[in-house]
């Protein structure tokens, strides 16, 4: 009876089956569901605090000490406040900012790598509790260049840029510096101090 032996063998129990019930697969696809929506929150949580958190965001540097970014070398040699600023152009007159505001300017010196044609710098004035400023385009006629992508900057040599912003007066006195970056975001942001 070596044949029969596979009829032997008991089946499985009457009202029993071998696989996971209805209720029972409705829960573990509910639980794998949950388990892969907790790994999201947890992963773009660690990247939003990392990257986009103020206290992790920005690297403050010495005074007078160089960032150096993607474009090349950038350093503060001077931040100072204005009521108002003249332009080289007579015709223009002076440039005055908003009711309850001062001009920044930041004395930026800026070496080029030689290799890139495309130099990127991106300026924020940051003040008291980590607030920022974009620099202000509104102001024609300075001396200086305003950014490195300007083409009076030339490579591989040290150049005066001139970025201007404007800040709310009761802030001027907390100014910390100038954050600068070459337009890479996944990067700490430096913060030149002059």
């Amino acid at each position: 009876m070596i044949g029969s032996s596979a009829a032997a063998s008991p089946g499985p129990l009457p009202g029993r089956e071998r696989g996971l019930s209805e209720r029972a697969r409705a829960w573990l696809v509910a639980l794998v569901v949950l388990a892969l929506a907790a790994t999201y929150v947890v992963v773009w949580g660690t990247y939003a605090y990392v990257h986009m958190s103020s206290s992790v965001r920005y690297r403050v540097l010495g005074p007078g000490q160089p960032a150096t970014i993607a474009s090349g070398t950038v350093r503060l040699i001077d931040l100072s406040l204005a009521r108002t600023l003249s332009s080289t152009y007579e015709s223009l007159g002076p440039s005055w900012p908003d009711p309850g505001a001062l001009w920044a300017v930041a004395a930026v010196e800026v070496t080029l790598d030689p290799g890139r044609d495309d130099p990127l710098c991106v300026f924020e004035l940051v003040g008291p509790d980590r607030r920022v400023w974009e620099p202000s385009f509104g102001v024609t006629g300075r001396k200086l260049p305003g950014s490195c992508s300007d083409d009076e900057v030339p490579r591989g040599r040290p150049t005066r840029i001139e970025v201007v912003f404007q800040v709310p007066e009761v802030d001027a006195d907390g100014l910390i510096g100038v954050a600068v970056s070459g337009g890479d975001s996944w990067h700490r942001i430096e913060v030149l101090r002059a």
